[in-house]
């Protein structure tokens, strides 16, 4: 009911709204965690100015290498609508039976039972490490599109907590996983199950490709440490706080 009742209120006004964000944020300074988010976000709001950044890459315990672990793909994340769960028999059908599929995160403990699927719930520290140290990817079939809101650009924690404990992602070509996966240790596929489980397979039994994506991401571990993302963030303040000194 609360569901219906939101999107009834804002959909007929989302013209009156909009325009009412743009005038709100007029002259304001917006931040996105991507190139293609930020592009969007300039488009929406014209008279703002918008920055790009990342999203940072958190320091976590050294795990042992992907190709030693179990042949296991894992799917990670709060239990949302759109987050790929729905999709988790399907995906269990078009993997080989060799292949084991771990779920983990906060809500999946209320996920239906699926046979060949360890269903853990939400993970937190220890067992944060034991569940990356049990895959060898973390897949996200995620769909960005919304059909009352059209395509969204969130920034990838999950991508980035697989990268935290150099674990390779795979995803669908969704919403910022297609820019993602041009900086290395995340290949984006087709929106479709069947591809993806085909190219998860081709990876994750492919000592070479696994070592590959794990020297990426050990870059992008430097690359997109919080003491280097966080800098187009100081830089902003650093030039607001001095032009507002000069202009005294």
């Amino acid at each position: 009911m609360r569901k219906w009742l939101h999107h009834g209120i804002h959909l007929p006004l989302r013209l009156m709204s909009n325009g009412l964000e743009q005038w709100a944020l007029r002259n304001t300074t917006l931040f996105a965690l991507s190139n293609v988010g930020a592009r969007s976000l300039q488009d929406t709001f014209p008279g703002c100015r918008v920055l790009s950044a990342r999203h940072f890459v958190p320091t976590k315990a050294a795990l042992k290498p992907v190709f030693d672990r179990p042949l296991a793909i894992g799917l990670y994340g709060h239990a949302a609508k759109g987050k790929g769960f729905e999709r988790l028999v399907e995906l269990r059908a078009a993997l080989p039976a060799d292949v084991h599929v771990v779920v983990a995160g906060r809500g999946t403990e209320r996920l239906p039972p699926v046979p060949g699927v360890s269903i853990l719930g939400a993970v937190e520290g220890p067992e944060e490490d034991v569940f990356f140290e049990s895959v060898r990817a973390i897949l996200l079939p995620y769909d960005k599109t919304s059909r009352f809101y059209g395509k969204m650009l969130p920034a990838s924690g999950v991508a980035s907590r697989a990268f935290a404990y150099g674990t390779p992602v795979l995803g669908f070509d969704s919403g910022t996983l297609g820019e993602a996966a041009k900086a290395g240790g995340l290949i984006a596929v087709p929106n479709s199950v069947q591809e993806l489980a085909r190219e998860t397979y081709r990876v994750i039994t492919d000592q070479a490709e696994l070592e590959r994506m794990e020297s990426e991401i050990g870059e992008l571990q430097k690359e997109q440490s919080v003491r280097k993302v966080v800098m187009p963030f100081v830089s902003f303040w650093r030039e607001a706080v001095d032009e507002r000194q000069h202009n005294k």
